[in-house]
């Protein structure tokens, strides 16, 4: 399996027309070192991937989809100290399923992780100020 970025500079290399080989003589690595960060094997240096963008002459949104690939292939992740201890359990039992976890699994613990950004964008529900009744107005 890829990552993300491996996935997304794959289809930038096959889009301009290059073999690994050809790619690599470009941007001065070898043909392993874009095979590994292709297959997500390797982690890819911010020289590597300035000298890919530079190379394929990258458009500013290829840029930018560049930059959120390569957010979104994490190689390890660093907790933060401090943590509730559920988030401790959370992290230790997701770690243990990772590589085991099926398609409707994944979509939805991604679902529950963006239910705050969801929240956030629905309008707030105030009820209107409820206005005191003078005595004159009371029902009898």
């Amino acid at each position: 399996m890829s990552t993300p970025l491996g996935i997304f500079l794959r289809a930038l290399r096959l889009r301009a027309g290059l073999r690994q080989q050809e790619l690599a003589e470009k941007v001065g690595y070898d043909a392993s070192h874009v095979s590994g960060v292709e297959l997500g094997r390797k982690n890819p240096s911010p020289e590597f991937l300035e000298r890919f963008a530079e190379s394929l002459q990258l458009a500013a949104d290829e840029k930018a989809g560049l930059k959120r690939e390569l957010a979104d292939s994490p190689t390890s992740i660093q907790l933060i100290p401090d943590l509730p201890t559920d988030e401790y359990r959370m992290y230790a039992e997701l770690g243990r399923k990772l590589g085991r976890l099926s398609p409707g699994q994944i979509a939805t613990i991604r679902a529950i992780v963006r239910l705050d950004e969801e929240i956030r964008s629905q309008p707030a529900y105030r009820p209107g100020r409820i206005k005191r009744r003078s005595k004159e107005e009371a029902p009898m």
